[in-house]
C-alpha cells in the first residue's frame, strides 16, 4: 500500500511507457541496478529506445559492472521522470557492441513499468524493524552520537540520538558529518548541519532533524535511490517476516515465467520476470 504521500501505478499502455522510457535518455535519466547485492545505481546512458524490440545502454563509464551483465545477473532500469520514481521490469541483454572505446548492451523492451509519485517534501518513514544506523559527527567533539535513521528524504533527514545529544546540540549548527548504515553493509557520509533538536514524548531519546547540504551529483544519485527504495521497503506488510531487512533484494515480487526471445532466435532458459505490483494497472486502450 502506498502512503498518503505517495502512489504507485504499473503503466502497461504502449504509447505511455514508450513516454517514459524515451525520457530515460535525457543526461542523467536513468540508473542501472542489479536485483542482486546491495542493489545500488550505476549510472548509465540510454542511447536508443526501439518501441516493442530493445533499449541500447551505453555502459563505458562503468566498466566495474560489465563482469556482472555478462554472469546475467538480472537487473532493471530506475530514472526520474516529471517528479515520479520510474521502474522498469526485469531486463535481459540480447546484445554486446564494442563501438571503439564504447561499450553497449542492447537488452529487452520492457513490458511494463513502476511509476511512484511523491511530493517534493516527501519523508519516507522506517519501521521500528528497519535498522539503519546512524553516526552523528560534531566539530570538536572525538566521540560522535550514534543513533538511528527515523525517516530519509532528499533534503534531509531525522535522527533518533541519546538524550544527550539534545544539549549538545543546537539549531543551525553545522555538523561535520552524517554517516548512514543499512542492514545490506551499504554506508555512506552526507555533509550537513541541524535544523531542530526535540526530545520524545517520554524524554527518553533526542530527535534531531537535519539538512543535507552541498551535496554532490553522485550522492544525489545515492541519496535518491535510498529514499526510493526505503519507501516501498517500509510499505510492505508489517507482518511479513522473511529475515533481515535489506534494500531492494528481497522486496516482495510478483513473479511470472519470461519466454524472452534473444538474438538468434533463442529464447532465455529457467529466467523469470520479477515485477512489483503496484496500486492497480493504467488501462490499456
Amino acid at each position: 500500500m502506498s502512503s498518503p504521500e505517495s502512489a504507485t501505478l504499473d503503466v502497461t499502455h504502449p504509447g505511455e511507457l514508450l513516454g517514459l522510457l524515451e525520457a530515460f535518455t535525457h543526461p542523467g535519466g536513468a540508473s542501472l541496478c542489479f536485483e542482486t547485492g546491495d542493489g545500488a545505481p550505476w549510472p548509465v546512458v540510454v542511447m536508443e529506445v526501439e518501441q516493442d524490440v530493445s533499449l541500447c545502454l551505453d555502459v563505458s563509464a562503468v566498466r566495474e559492472i560489465v563482469p556482472r551483465l555478462r554472469r546475467d545477473e538480472p537487473f532493471h532500469l530506475m530514472g526520474q521522470v516529471d517528479g515520479a520514481v520510474v521502474t522498469t521490469q526485469t531486463l535481459e541483454i540480447q546484445e554486446w557492441r564494442e563501438l571503439g572505446e564504447r561499450l553497449q548492451v542492447i537488452c529487452t523492451y520492457p513490458q511494463a513499468a513502476s511509476v511512484l509519485h511523491r511530493r517534493s517534501s516527501f519523508r519516507a518513514e522506517l519501521r521500528a524493524d528497519m535498522n539503519v544506523m546512524a553516526t552523528l559527527r560534531v566539530a570538536g567533539q572525538d566521540t560522535p552520537f550514534e543513533g538511528r535513521l527515523g525517516n530519509l528524504s532528499m533534503g534531509g533527514c531525522l535522527l533518533e540520538l541519546p538524550l544527550s545529544a539534545a544539549a549538545a546540540l543546537k539549531p543551525e549548527q553545522v555538523v561535520d558529518g552524517i554517516r548512514l548504515a543499512f542492514p545490506n553493509q551499504r554506508h555512506f557520509e552526507l555533509p550537513a548541519c541541524v535544523r531542530h533538536v526535540r526530545t520524545d514524548e517520554g524524554w527518553t531519546k533526542a530527535q534531531v532533524g537535519c539538512e543535507f547540504t552541498d551535496l554532490t551529483p553522485a550522492m544525489e544519485r545515492l541519496l535518491w535511490y535510498c529514499v526510493t527504495e526505503t519507501e516501498r521497503e517500509s510499505a510492505r506488510n508489517v507482518s511479513m517476516r522473511d529475515g533481515p531487512w535489506r534494500l531492494h533484494h528481497c522486496f516482495n515480487r510478483l513473479t511470472r515465467r519470461a519466454g524472452i526471445r534473444r538474438a538468434g532466435g533463442k529464447r532465455s532458459r529457467g529466467r523469470e520476470a520479477r515485477w512489483r505490483p503496484g496500486c492497480r494497472r493504467s488501462p490499456t486502450i
